[in-house]
């Protein structure tokens, strides 16, 4: 990203499924929320900083920003907001994809922020709904 305005970072939380030997797990939907904005004065109000949130398996290439042309991308939502325009998204996302070692990565990122000494609150809530299959052989 050499030459791209602003700061970037991510964060990563692990939901770690108890799949007993034999079985795996298939998500199969994926529904909820993100909510994305800036804490503090952030003026002038044409700044901006971008937000996004993201479900990978552990098998994903390793990008920073969990884009959706990633392998093992579950889910992605993307969003710019500034001091005077916050976002919220509902997604209710249909997903075939198996987690090999029953892992699901929840990663949110901060990119292209105009405005580093504002922090960016970013949160999401979600439902997955999955079911545990034999592994077949």
């Amino acid at each position: 990203r050499p030459g791209t305005w602003g700061t970037a970072g991510y964060d990563d939380g692990r939901v770690t499924f108890a799949v007993p030997d034999g079985y795996r797990v298939r998500v199969l939907r994926i529904t909820g929320n993100f909510t994305a904005r800036m804490h503090g004065d952030a003026k002038p109000d044409n700044l901006y900083a971008g937000a996004l949130f993201g479900i990978i398996t552990t098998a994903s290439g390793n990008s920073p920003l969990a884009t959706n042309a990633q392998d093992g991308c579950l889910l992605y939502v993307q969003v710019d907001v500034n001091s005077s325009h916050s976002q919220h998204v509902e997604f209710d996302w249909p997903v075939d994809a198996v987690l090999p070692d029953g892992v699901m990565v929840v990663r949110r990122a901060v990119y292209l922020n105009e405005l580093p000494s504002v922090a960016l609150h970013s949160e999401p809530s979600f439902v997955v709904a999955f079911r545990i299959e034999p592994i077949q052989k």
